[in-house]
């Protein structure tokens, strides 16, 4: 009897012990959900605030700086800064962005790096080297001013350089393609951690993180602590390299939202940007790229003609995807219209077999066919008026008769 009572004891307490157990594995589950739900939310919202963005065109400017820690860094306490304005202009899928910097200094070898393996060329740092983008969604053109290339990049090989824009905030590429929705919506790529609100110098954020699924040097992983009081913009963003840890524990580059702008619809647009990447050895100095908007409209559409580039004479153009195909060179400065993408295309397949072809781009004009329509209606009027006044003036001869 006692084996029993002793027995039923040790059950309940079991039981006891198991339910709280349970209740303990409840738990967690039903928070994570809810860190779950909240950060769903709060990605939809930054998608929300950031498509309302349909078109838009503005100017910012872009400095290059060093800081010796991060805290002077996000202090302003900078030495050897640079700047360059850029201007973005932006509708659906079209987009051209320009570097308006003074083409780069002639070389100087004094200040070169000779290349290894390859005698004779030398790499010099140069911090705005001027050119742009334009893409149609389908076709892309990356010109560099520092080269005196112009590359055409299609769907399948797009161009894939980075570009520090307002909206990109130096941490999400051209077109946010590393925004919190896009790798949210890549869970094959990234496995996401909903880590809920906590609390930063700008209020409550909510906070979601992404890693790479597969390991090795180049993989990486991302933090967004989304704002809800800004449209749930980034009010910071963590990079860290599997292969490139930073020295001091600190994330290899953090984008900092140190201001945003109100718009009409309640949209919030990046105002201000430190984009900060930590040194790869103890001592060494920080990067600092500030982002810092100078004009925005985002109430007036673009017209066609905003979509150009100037071009000037004697640019190459190719296809880095494809060298085999040669290249051309203008022989004449180009004001290349996104409408002109095509043509370009065309004439660099035929570069090859056409080597003395007229590199002069037959511009497809956005009133072609207005025009043509204006001039058939006016011909069409032309000749009712002279119709009209042929049968007056028959009718008037047989009265006269």
């Amino acid at each position: 009897m006692q084996f029993i009572r002793s027995y039923l004891v040790v059950v309940a307490c079991m039981a006891v012990i198991g339910g709280a157990v349970l209740a303990e594995e409840v738990k967690p589950d039903a928070e994570q959900d809810a860190r779950r739900t909240q950060s769903k939310a709060a990605i939809a919202g930054y998608v929300s605030n950031y498509r309302a963005f349909r078109y838009y065109k503005c100017r910012y400017q872009k400095t290059s700086a060093r800081a010796v820690s991060l805290k002077a860094a996000l202090e302003g306490k900078w030495t050897n800064a640079v700047s360059a304005e850029f201007r973005l202009i932006v509708d659906g899928d079209r987009e051209v962005s320009e570097c308006l910097a003074p083409p780069p200094p002639p070389p100087n070898l004094a200040h070169a790096k000779p290349i290894p393996g390859q005698p004779g060329l030398y790499m010099m740092p140069v911090t705005f080297p001027g050119g742009g983008h334009m893409t149609d969604g389908d076709r892309e053109l990356s010109y560099s001013r520092a080269l005196q290339t112009a590359g055409l990049h299609g769907r399948q090989a797009p161009y894939r350089g980075r570009l520090s824009t307002p909206f990109s905030m130096g941490a999400m590429e051209i077109g946010n393609r590393h925004g919190p929705d896009r790798l949210d919506a890549d869970g094959d790529r990234w496995a996401a951690t909903y880590l809920g609100s906590e609390a930063l110098d700008s209020g409550i954020v909510h906070t979601v993180a992404f890693r790479e699924r597969h390991h090795d040097r180049g993989s990486l992983s991302m933090r967004f602590a989304l704002d809800p009081s800004r449209g749930f913009l980034p009010a910071r963003i963590n990079v860290d390299y599997l292969g490139k840890p930073a020295p001091a524990g600190e994330s290899k580059t953090q984008a900092h939202l140190m201001s945003a702008r109100e718009c009409s619809g309640q949209r919030w647009f990046p105002e201000r940007t430190l984009v900060i990447d930590a040194p790869d050895k103890v001592g060494d100095l920080y990067s600092v790229m500030e982002i810092k908007l100078l004009q925005l409209d985002a109430d007036e559409r673009p017209s066609d003609d905003d979509f150009v580039l100037d071009v000037p004479f004697g640019t190459a153009v190719h296809d880095p995807s494809q060298p085999a195909k040669g290249f051309f060179k203008l022989k004449q400065e180009e004001s290349i219209n996104l409408k002109d993408l095509p043509a370009l295309f065309d004439m660099l397949d035929r570069a090859k077999s056409e080597p003395l072809m007229d590199t002069a781009i037959p511009h497809r004009s956005s009133w072609h066919w207005p025009r043509l329509a204006g001039v058939a209606v006016g011909l069409v009027l032309i000749f009712a008026v002279i119709a009209y006044v042929a049968r007056r003036r028959g009718i008037a001869g047989r009265s006269n008769d």
